[in-house]
């Protein structure tokens, strides 16, 4: 029960965050913008709105800082070393996001490794020293799905 709640919420989430990444770049790249209606340009902008409201000082911590800084933020994303034409530095910023995506998709396998590692560790522990008893470890290896899926 708790995985298929923890599930619905993470479909959702993922969902509206690739709706707020698509409408962004329709907005700041002038591509399709038409292709939403009013209503979920309504709801984007009140996700928005209830985001930065939730986490007032790191929103402006991430406004403010560019890519470079530590934590990287939204200020000056996009970065041209030369003059571009509108259609050359649209495509410019689609490179440009799809070598994010490569990183922060890196980062995402890199943890899933580690948080791998770290279960067995503690499955090991459990199963080695503890001699906890089959119901115990039963429960921990169930339900290790659902903490790598929360992860």
């Amino acid at each position: 029960m708790v995985a298929m709640i923890l599930n619905s919420q993470i479909k959702k989430n993922v969902y509206w965050a690739s709706a707020l990444r698509k409408y962004f770049d329709a907005y700041v790249l002038g591509i399709n913008i038409d292709q939403f209606k009013e209503s979920e340009i309504e709801k984007l902008e009140e996700l928005s709105i209830k985001a930065t409201k939730k986490c007032v000082e790191k929103s402006k911590e991430q406004m403010s800082n560019t890519c470079y800084d530590t934590p990287p933020g939204v200020h000056n994303w996009y970065e041209f070393s030369q003059t571009l034409s509108e259609q050359d530095a649209i495509y410019e910023c689609q490179k440009q996001n799809c070598w994010w995506n490569k990183k922060l998709m890196y980062k995402r396998i890199l943890y899933t490794i580690i948080v791998l590692l770290l279960l067995f560790i503690v499955y090991l522990v459990f199963y080695l020293f503890i001699k906890a008893k089959t119901g115990i470890l039963l429960f921990f290896f169930s339900s290790s799905g659902l903490v790598l899926k929360v992860c």
